[in-house]
């Protein structure tokens, strides 16, 4: 098999994009004034967010419901600015920070996320959801040393917080050393066996390592999250890696049946369906692949891989110019394309 048919794995370990932009949650436990609502106002758009500060602006947690709007949005400016706003009115609740911290990442500045973390640090020193994500923050600026020494501390104010061994996880993967963070992704599931990520991680490092554990690490992360995709995906990857090709090509059948659009899953059945000769169903499953992301020059590869294979030239000849028109360096498609012209 050339380089040219690996599959794709939407891998998931160290996600350090994923880490940056989180799911923000927070609770409001300040009193909120009482408002109703009808079809010209709800708590989800910004105009009537606007009157209920306009009537209320010393409501800290009304701001806090404001930023996470703007932040819904990408306005990370108005965001930041309505945080700040809460954390004056209410200088004491550390979510205000450790949200501030996060758009302050997601607006890619670093050195203002780490100014508040540090004011949220001296406030509440040894809170550990403060700690871990200055360890957090470390570990995106790969400060890996410091971050470990957050970490320790961490520990000893709770050595069975699974988050804690989850964040050490992807430090000990960072600097080198995948053992011992598969041993911390371990812990996290022994102590929250349904922290979902930690599943993932490990079925992806064990998936890496070539170990066949990892069909049972991903199998415990959809019984917690049943619909996640990109775990779907991966585990069909791996049963292919592990030999067990009809199972896998029966996994992505259900995948693209469920998730029509979701391209990675009917390129991948393409590979699977050319390797096993079953050629027009993988033409199929490419030119699927191609009407969700055009753009993919592989995609038109392996189609015209197929094509040859059933002596189509002319179709394969018309998918191997789109593909080097989409990625003009690509000398295997264009000694391919050599090959339609005899």
């Amino acid at each position: 098999m050339n380089s040219r048919s690996i599959f794709r794995l939407k891998t998931k370990h160290f996600p350090l994009l994923a880490l940056i932009l989180v799911h923000i949650q927070f609770s409001c436990n300040s009193p909120q004034p009482q408002a109703q609502t009808n079809n010209a106002g709800s708590l989800d758009s910004l105009g009537f967010m606007h009157s209920l500060i306009a009537a209320n602006p010393y409501a800290d947690s009304l701001y806090l419901q404001r930023a996470n709007l703007y932040f819904q949005r990408q306005l990370l400016d108005s965001s930041i600015a309505d945080l700040n706003k809460a954390i004056f009115l209410d200088s004491l609740n550390k979510d205000y920070y450790l949200y501030l911290s996060d758009v302050y990442l997601a607006n890619a500045q670093s050195k203002s996320a780490k100014e508040i973390l540090d004011r949220a640090l001296a406030l509440f020193p040894d809170n550990v959801e403060v700690l871990l994500k200055i360890a957090r923050l470390q570990l995106i600026l790969q400060q890996h040393i410091q971050a470990m020494t957050v970490m320790d501390k961490v520990f000893m104010i709770d050595p069975q917080n699974a988050k804690a061994y989850y964040l050490a996880g992807h430090l000990l993967y960072e600097m080198g050393d995948t053992t011992k963070a598969i041993s911390s992704y371990q812990k996290a599931t022994d102590f929250d066996p349904e922290l979902v990520e930690a599943w993932i991680q490990l079925g992806d490092l064990y998936t890496e390592k070539n170990n066949p554990r990892a069909i049972q690490y991903y199998d415990n992360a959809i019984r917690i999250h049943p619909d996640d995709v990109e775990t779907l995906h991966n585990k069909a990857y791996a049963l292919q890696k592990f030999n067990r090709v009809q199972e896998s090509i029966e996994l992505y059948r259900q995948i693209c049946d469920r998730f029509p659009q979701y391209e990675p899953a009917f390129y991948n059945l393409g590979i699977l369906y050319k390797s096993e000769d079953s050629l027009d169903a993988a033409i199929k499953q490419f030119s699927r692949a191609i009407e969700l992301n055009p753009a993919e020059s592989s995609n038109y590869f392996h189609r015209a891989q197929a094509y040859i294979l059933q002596n189509n030239k002319t179709a394969a000849r018309q998918d191997l110019l789109k593909c080097t028109s989409l990625n003009p360096t690509d000398n295997e498609a264009k000694e391919l394309l050599l090959t339609t012209e005899k």
